[in-house]
């Protein structure tokens, strides 16, 4: 007989894999910022970090990830932070961020509404978020 986690682990194992993600986009291993004289935006850290809602629970996902947006655009060294809901499948939505800096990123994800958000999440969300950093190529408008 197969034991179903209860809601508590399925929340601890679903925070652990979104702490887990969030620390890899934010590791200065995995980011190597470019030197320009552009804009902090060219030698910054655009990160994309994508979470499917559960059935029935996209407007929980919403409420919870568009109350990061305004602490997020107040925090040291944050450039932009947007959120997009798919148009074709709702219960996707995508955060679009943009930072100074490696240390500008881990700083954001260790404020109180990056955490409590974290901890909301594992009956909300289909799985482990997919979240990948990138480095401006082109110069910024």
């Amino acid at each position: 007989m197969s034991h179903d986690p209860t809601p508590r682990a399925k929340m601890l194992r679903t925070s652990a894999l979104w702490l887990t993600a969030l620390a890899a986009a934010a590791s200065p291993a995995v980011v190597s910022a470019t030197t320009s004289s552009a804009s902090a935006r060219k030698t910054g850290i655009t990160v994309l970090a994508k979470v499917t809602a559960k059935p029935g629970m996209g407007d929980q996902l919403h409420d919870v990830f568009l109350g990061l947006v305004a602490p997020a655009r107040k925090d040291a060294g944050n450039i932009s932070y947007d959120l997009v809901r798919g148009v074709d499948d709702p219960l996707t939505f995508v955060s679009i961020e943009c930072w100074a800096d490696a240390a500008s990123l881990q700083a954001h994800l260790k404020t109180p509404p990056i955490t409590d958000a974290i901890a909301k999440l594992g009956s909300i969300v289909a799985g482990p978020p997919e979240i990948v950093s990138y480095t401006m190529v082109s110069d910024p408008v």
